[in-house]
């Protein structure tokens, strides 16, 4: 990889790391201002009106309501896809993802990237997750049970279509971007594989430098855009095994489940401060 290369690299990384903190001090933010408004300062105003003093206890239970709530909406997960739309009963597919996550390429066993991603993605849903890469002895498509015609459809974890099948995961050309990590983010990432658009290795794993593709191409720059040394942290693609659309209702996401979880919360907060403003 050449300087130019080099920097772009590197700056990819400032962004996504000026991003994080972004998001993370508007969160901040948010829940700093909600109990200023709602807590301290009534605890403030109390000290010189007495008809507020009933105030702080009341306004302090809301606001670690209010702050239980932000705190985990900043940890929940953005909407994930892990059955997509259109699909019938019994019908089987996959799913590929990119991990949030970075590490090295140095490791010649291809296990130690299979555990890395399995343990990404059983974050989005609990499935025996492979690496999409390459080391000296294993091809990525072997790795992935991908090779030949045949298997099922490939869907991205925002439900969009990758790949038909095995062979047309590695005709050069995907369907859509794998750009969505396992907490349902889109970011735009730089990523090791050791292969080339065919499946096949190429500057694998393991040795001093690696092939590394990218997360917004759907062209063979996906798998192979240039090559870099392996001690340098990029992000994983990642493959589950095979999915069978259920006849039942699915289990609901994680994050529906806590959001409804917290609305219920603050239904129950809100009912007994109603009957207690009444009684008084």
């Amino acid at each position: 990889m050449g300087c130019a290369e080099g920097v772009q690299l590197t700056v990819k990384k400032v962004e996504s790391t000026v991003f994080d903190f972004i998001y993370k001090f508007h969160v901040a933010s948010c829940i700093c201002a909600f109990l200023g408004s709602n807590w301290i300062l009534p605890l403030v105003n109390s000290f010189g009106n007495t008809t507020m003093r009933k105030a702080p206890r009341t306004q302090f239970l809301l606001s670690l309501v209010g702050f239980f709530m932000v705190a985990m909406t900043s940890h929940l997960q953005a909407s994930i896809v892990t059955t997509p739309s259109g699909l019938s009963v019994g019908q089987q597919f996959r799913l590929i993802f990119v991990t949030s996550g970075q590490r090295d390429a140095t490791s010649s066993d291809i296990a130690d990237y299979n555990a890395f991603v399995d343990s990404a993605g059983d974050i989005a849903i609990a499935s025996d997750w492979t690496a999409i890469v390459s080391t000296e002895t294993v091809n990525a498509r072997d790795n992935t049970a991908t090779t030949g015609d045949g298997g099922v459809p490939i869907y991205n974890l925002a439900g969009e279509l990758v790949a038909n099948h095995n062979g047309d995961l590695w005709d050069e050309s995907l369907h859509n971007f794998i750009n969505v990590d396992q907490f349902g983010n889109d970011p735009d990432y730089w990523v090791w594989t050791g292969t080339t658009a065919l499946g096949l290795t190429s500057q694998h794993l393991g040795g001093a430098t690696g092939t590394y593709g990218t997360t917004d191409d759907t062209e063979d720059i996906w798998m192979f855009e240039d090559i870099v040394g392996t001690d340098t942290e990029l992000h994983f693609f990642g493959l589950s095994d095979i999915f069978t659309v259920p006849s039942a209702d699915p289990i609901p996401e994680p994050a529906s489940v806590i959001t409804w979880t917290l609305l219920g919360i603050v239904g129950c907060v809100g009912t007994w401060w109603n009957r207690r403003r009444k009684a008084s």
